[in-house]
């Protein structure tokens, strides 16, 4: 008996393959949890080639870092199983300076991945400007009594590229007013009147 189920079919190391398998994942999101998880694929990272497909390179991501960085938090605050689908051999040879290393050995995000809570990721809110969704906030409780929240812009929606601003309502996510960043690991107090 297995415990956890395929939501679609393979997915490819490009982020509109990633964007499908994640819309495929969400009438799925509250069956995950102890016991039994939605399995989105194996993660696709390699090294950084930029947003652009790379001529000659049959098996390479066409996924920027932060693109790639997406994938890994949308997983992670999934509870997806974390099954690695690149050649290791290449792409971790530089150690922890490969793009792979510096997102996959995180510990403060593998810890949400790993939490002993297991519980499932929610979705709180959506920004749907013109009926398109460009902005997802999703929470997932954890065992020490903290939320582990993703922030995920699907676009460029009130700015231009990466570190365009995506609003938080603080409101639908219970917790306390610290927020704490794993990927940069700073500690910031939230404001919630504040984008």
């Amino acid at each position: 008996v297995a415990n956890a189920w395929r939501i679609a079919a393979d997915m490819q190391g490009r982020w509109d393959s990633v964007m499908r398998t994640w819309d495929l994942f969400k009438p799925w999101a509250n069956y995950s949890g102890a016991g039994g998880w939605s399995f989105l694929d194996f993660l696709r990272m390699d090294e950084e080639y930029g947003c652009e497909a790379v001529e000659g390179e049959p098996n390479a991501t066409t996924m920027c870092y932060h693109e790639q960085q997406a994938h890994f938090s949308l997983w992670v605050i999934s509870g997806s199983p974390l099954i690695l689908g690149f050649d290791l051999t290449r792409t971790l040879v530089n150690g922890n300076h490969s793009v792979a290393a510096r997102l996959l050995l995180n510990p403060e995000v593998l810890a949400i991945s790993q939490d002993s809570l297991a519980a499932p990721a929610q979705l709180c809110d959506t920004s749907q400007p013109s009926g398109i969704t460009w902005t997802e906030q999703w929470a997932k409780q954890l065992a020490d009594g903290s939320v582990a929240i993703a922030l995920f812009n699907r676009g460029d929606w009130s700015g231009v590229g990466p570190g365009a601003v995506v609003p938080l309502d603080f409101d639908s996510i219970p917790g306390s007013p610290l927020a704490h960043c794993c990927w940069n690991r700073e500690v910031q107090p939230c404001n919630r009147s504040a984008a």
